[in-house]
């Protein structure tokens, strides 16, 4: 990972283990913020070990033999998110884990235990993720959720049922007022 300005001569670097089943299976499903995959590695079964990170000056980068780790941008999202696990320093306010979130952890619980077709919504999510700016209350500022589905459980329901369950939802958040008169101010 490398930082570029003044005063940033440093960069992170990670090795790439050999990893066992569980963990190769937990890095490729995005499950674990421990390790991350690269796109193009010399083996199957190796992994980036992101929990024995160091760092170094960026002179003996320079001296290093390089290598793309990706050829898609697709896999540089995935490898980001990755990152964005381990890494994030993001802290949701109270506001928002007390009334959006807790409206869709609550209707999730709901939910999954029932049968028919919004049952099946709810069992195909495996987990839902919120990206966000640093500061979620700053103007102009935009939250998103976002909802990872299992493509085994996904077969019962379609994906324009996910969305359209998620769109009707979203609408009935309970937002603070300060929120929503800043966000939507010109």
């Amino acid at each position: 990972m490398v930082n570029f300005g003044r005063n940033k001569d440093y960069v992170m670097v990670c090795p790439i283990i050999v990893a066992d089943e569980r963990l190769r299976r937990q890095v490729i499903n995005g499950v674990t913020p421990s390790a991350a995959i690269l796109e193009l590695r010399a083996d199957e079964c190796h992994v980036i070990d992101l929990g024995k990170a160091a760092s170094i000056h960026k002179r003996v980068l320079s001296s290093l033999p390089r290598k793309d780790g990706f050829s898609k941008d697709l896999s540089r999202s995935v490898f980001q998110q990755s990152l964005e696990r381990r890494f994030g320093r993001f802290v949701f306010p109270d506001w928002l884990c007390t009334r959006p979130l807790r409206q869709l952890r609550d209707r999730a619980r709901e939910k999954h235990k029932t049968g028919g077709s919004v049952g099946d919504v709810y069992k195909a999510v495996d987990e839902f993720r919120v990206r966000g700016n640093p500061d979620p209350e700053s103007h102009g500022s935009a939250i998103g959720f976002i909802a990872v589905v299992d493509a085994e459980k996904e077969k019962k329901t379609t994906r324009k049922a996910i969305r359209d369950e998620f769109d009707a939802l979203s609408k009935k958040f309970v937002w603070p007022e300060a929120y929503i008169r800043t966000s939507s101010s010109p």
